[in-house]
């Protein structure tokens, strides 16, 4: 049997936001894909179906439609500018009837893989672009970019930086540090280390739109002690974002600060890997020391000036940094 393969415009679209990103209070549930500032891209089937409900609105989706394929998945596009033109036409004695720009229907019409489903827009909020999202069913959704829909991303993920603590000492290396396998450790040869490192994912040059990633590991010589990988959502557990990610910055600045949520000895040798939507896999080897001769200055972004990391609620700041 084929393995699935969906194009939801036929053509490249470059990736403007990934499935599982950090919106702050929950994560994106989706991938956002870039038309160029155009609205109007005719959007394909992605399998035999039916819409199984249009919802219109000026805020949030805008326009959506909810497509169910044969295969049981919902199929969810946000932001369209239009349907086509027997949709549009219920849609609109929907709104003449209710005298209502917000409506919902059901119209169960019905389509093949490949037929012209509906177009991209800008409707609900943001620039002209495509959100789509798979639902397994109504508390799971799962990466579009998994189940073999087209996920254009030509750049590996980029590491900013490592932070390691012990109580109140920090230790920030820069990612050039760690290239040469040296990551700075405030204390001398003692347990237990906390650790988090920043990344960021960006599908082309320049680079705009930071991010996430789809799999985090940290392996001990041959010993996997850490792993995190996003390939699946459940909206009750949208909340967990909270607990599994540290941040100083607003949730659109570049990187996300992942906590490394593992025993952390100071004389072993580690092996990080981080791997993004598109497969691109980069890897880094290092040990513990008390400095590393090639550490520059860590590179603070945006309006982040002192690295501030919140886990599970409580904070640990930098308040040597605090002189002025």
């Amino acid at each position: 049997v084929e393995p699935f393969k969906y194009d939801p415009f036929q053509r490249d679209a470059y990736l403007t936001s990934s499935f599982g990103e950090n919106r702050g209070t929950r994560y994106h549930a989706g991938i956002d894909y870039s038309t160029q500032m155009e609205e109007g891209w005719a959007i394909f089937a992605p399998e035999n179906g039916f819409i199984k409900e249009i919802k219109v609105s000026p805020f949030g989706y805008g326009k959506v439609m909810f497509y169910e394929g044969q295969s049981g998945k919902t199929w969810v596009f946000a932001h369209q500018s239009s349907f086509t033109p027997d949709v549009e036409n219920l849609v609109r004695q929907k709104q003449y009837a209710t005298q209502s720009n917000d409506v919902s229907i059901k119209p169960n019409t019905r389509f093949r893989k490949g037929d012209t489903l509906t177009f991209s827009g800008s409707t609900g909020i943001g620039n002209p672009h495509l959100h789509l999202e798979v639902r397994l069913n109504k508390d799971e959704i799962t990466s579009p970019c998994q189940v073999g829909v087209k996920c254009l991303d030509t750049i590996a993920p980029q590491i900013f930086g490592v932070a390691v603590w012990q109580g109140n000492e920090l230790a920030l290396t820069t990612d050039e540090a760690l290239r040469s396998g040296c990551v700075e450790t405030p204390v001398k040869n003692e347990f237990n280390l906390s650790m988090a490192i920043k990344i960021a994912d960006y599908s082309r040059e320049p680079k705009e739109n930071p991010m996430a990633i789809r799999r985090l590991e940290l392996w001990r010589y041959d010993n996997k002690i850490y792993s995190k990988v996003m390939d699946t959502l459940s909206y009750k557990k949208m909340l967990d974002i909270r607990n599994e990610l540290l941040w100083g910055e607003e949730a659109d600045t570049a990187g996300d600060w992942h906590y490394i949520n593992a025993k952390l000895g100071p004389i072993s040798t580690y092996r990080l890997e981080v791997e993004d939507f598109s497969g691109h896999v980069i890897r880094r080897e290092f040990n513990f020391h008390k400095s590393c001769k090639n550490n520059g200055t860590f590179v603070l972004t945006k309006n982040q000036n002192t690295p501030l990391y919140t886990f599970l609620s409580k904070s640990m700041l930098d308040i040597f940094r605090c002189e002025s």
